[in-house]
């Protein structure tokens, strides 16, 4: 329940970002920092138990949570009533959802060579 009550946070969060009245650059270069938090985070809570759970698989957990920010943007992305500049914004934060997708897939396989080394 936490986890669902935190995840709609940062999205509504992602969206107070989206809509600020700052120029497009300042909001793409928040909402790009705030995914890479967000996936640190999340990457960090993959890597607890957490009572009455075992241990999560941490890539899935975190592919998880980034597809559906990813997901959410898109949707946000589409609504008629977002101006270019913030549909702009939506591309930039999907983008930055992505990268951090990429780069945990990365950081897997790394991990995976190195154990059968």
């Amino acid at each position: 329940m936490r986890e669902a009550a935190h995840h709609r946070q940062f999205v509504k969060s992602l969206y107070g970002m989206i809509k600020a009245n700052e120029s497009e650059n300042e909001r793409k270069s928040r909402v790009e920092s705030a995914v890479a938090a967000y996936a640190a985070a999340l990457n960090e809570a993959a890597g607890t138990t957490a009572y009455p759970r075992p241990k999560r698989d941490e890539k899935s957990y975190v592919d998880l949570h980034l597809s559906n920010v990813y997901n959410q943007i898109l949707a946000l992305r589409n609504l008629p009533s977002l101006d270019q500049t913030a549909k702009n914004v939506c591309e930039a934060a999907m983008n930055a959802a992505e990268r951090q997708k990429q780069r945990l897939a990365l950081l897997s396989r790394t991990a995976d060579a190195r154990k059968s080394a």
